[in-house]
C-alpha cells in the first residue's frame, strides 16, 4: 500500500470511527466496533467479540479519590512533621503504606470486584494463524470536566510536592534540617489538586485523537504485516473506565503474549514508545522499527498521570509498551469536544501503522 492510500485509508478509518462520542458498552460504541470488525474481516482475519461485566466506579471516581489520598496525605505529614519530626515520619509510612494498598494492590480488581454502578462492553479479538504478538488500542471515549492536560499537571505537581516533602522531612530527622515548617506544602497540595478532585466524567469528546487514531493504525498495520506472519489485534473498551477491557481479556490469560498498543498520534510531536517496566523484545522491536523507517523515537516510562491498555497487561504478567505521539497542545484536546478529527490529515496514523508493522515483523 503506498503512501497517499494509506493516509486517505487512515482519515476515512478516524473520520468513520470519532463521528460521535463512544461511550464504552454504547451503541455508538457498538456501530465503531461493527466496522472494525468488517475492515478485519476483509483483511482475512478471525475475529470474536467477547462481552464483560465491569463496574464504571473506579474510573468514574479513582482521579479524585487518589487526588484526594494524596492531598490528604500532604496535609497530615505536614502537620504531624511540623509538631515532631518523628511523627511526621510515622504519618507518611501509615499513609503511603494505606494508600499503595487500597490505591495499587486492590485497584487491579476493581473493575471486576466492585459492585457499584455495575455496566457491560465488549472487546474485538481477531486473529491470523495462532498470534504471539498483539496489536491493541482503545475503542471507547469520554470527556471529562478538566483536561488531560489539567489533570496530567494536577498530579504531577501533587506527587512532586509529597515527594520535597518526604525529602525535607527526612532531612529534619538526620538532624540537616532544624524544625521544618510544612504548612507551605499543604497549601500547594491543595490548590494543585483541585483540577483532579473536580475531573469528572462525560460522554462529549469524539475522541479523534484518544483514540480514533490508535484503531486506524492497529487496522492498518494488521494490514501491512507480512501474510504468513501469525499476529492478533485486541480492540478493547473500557479503556477509558480504569482499563476495564483490559484488565478483562488478561485475566487468568496464560503468559507469554507480547501486547503492542497504541494510543494517541497526533501529527505533530515526538514519537514515543512508553513502557511500565522496560521489556527488551518490545523496546529492541520498536527502535529497530524506527531505525528502518527513519524515525527518532523516544524510549521510556510512561508519562505520570497517564493511564494506558499497557498498565492492564503488565499487571497481569504480559510484557507491553505503548507507541504514543504528541504535544503539550495534543493534551489540552484530549477528553475535551476538540478532540475531532477535522483537525487530522491521518498521516500520523498511517505512519503508526508503518512503525506497528514493522515492530511486528522484527518479533516474528
Amino acid at each position: 500500500m503506498g503512501d497517499d492510500e494509506l493516509v486517505l485509508e487512515a482519515k476515512r478509518l478516524i473520520d468513520a470511527l470519532a463521528a460521535s462520542p463512544r461511550f464504552a458498552g454504547s451503541e455508538e460504541e457498538g456501530a465503531s466496533r461493527a466496522l472494525c470488525t468488517e475492515k478485519l474481516r476483509k483483511a482475512g482475519f478471525t475475529t470474536t467479540e467477547t462481552g464483560f461485566d465491569f463496574s464504571e466506579w473506579p474510573g468514574r471516581f479513582g482521579i479524585p479519590l487518589i487526588a484526594a489520598w494524596l492531598v490528604s496525605s500532604i496535609a497530615l505529614v505536614a502537620a504531624a512533621g511540623s509538631t515532631d519530626p518523628g511523627l511526621g515520619g510515622l504519618a507518611f509510612m501509615a499513609t503511603t503504606g494505606l494508600g499503595t494498598y487500597f490505591m495499587f494492590k486492590r485497584r487491579a480488581n476493581a473493575t471486576r470486584d466492585v459492585k457499584w454502578l455495575r455496566s457491560r462492553s465488549t472487546n474485538l479479538e481477531a486473529a491470523r494463524g495462532t498470534p504471539k504478538t498483539w496489536l491493541v488500542a482503545h475503542l471507547d471515549s469520554k470527556s471529562q470536566s478538566v483536561s488531560m492536560l489539567l489533570r496530567v499537571s494536577s498530579n504531577a505537581i501533587l506527587m512532586a510536592a509529597f515527594g520535597i516533602e518526604t525529602a525535607v522531612l527526612f532531612l529534619a530527622q538526620l538532624g540537616i534540617l532544624g524544625s521544618p515548617h510544612l504548612g507551605w506544602f499543604a497549601i500547594a497540595g491543595i490548590i494543585a489538586a483541585i483540577p483532579s478532585l473536580l475531573c469528572f466524567v462525560g460522554n462529549e469528546s469524539p475522541g479523534a485523537l484518544d483514540n480514533s487514531t490508535g484503531v486506524a493504525a492497529v487496522i492498518l498495520a494488521a494490514r501491512l504485516v507480512s501474510p504468513e506472519k501469525p499476529v492478533g489485534v485486541l480492540i478493547t473498551s473500557g479503556e477509558e473506565l480504569d482499563l476495564a477491557g483490559a484488565r478483562a481479556w488478561s485475566d487468568g490469560r496464560p503468559k507469554g503474549a507480547l501486547m503492542i498498543n497504541c494510543d494517541t498520534i497526533d501529527e505533530a510531536g515526538t514519537w514515543r514508545c512508553m513502557y511500565v517496566s522496560r521489556p527488551q523484545a518490545l523496546a529492541l522491536a520498536a527502535e529497530k522499527a524506527a531505525k528502518k523507517l527513519g524515525l527518532g523515537l523516544r524510549m521510556g516510562k510512561v508519562i505520570p498521570g497517564i493511564i494506558t491498555d499497557s498498565m492492564a497487561f503488565e499487571a497481569a504478567g504480559l510484557p507491553s509498551v505503548t507507541l504514543s505521539r504528541g504535544t503539550v497542545k495534543t493534551l489540552a484536546r484530549l477528553h475535551t469536544k476538540g478532540d475531532s478529527a477535522d483537525r487530522l490529515t491521518g498521516s500520523g496514523a498511517a505512519t503508526a501503522a508503518r512503525i506497528l508493522a514493522q515492530m511486528v515483523e522484527e518479533l516474528a
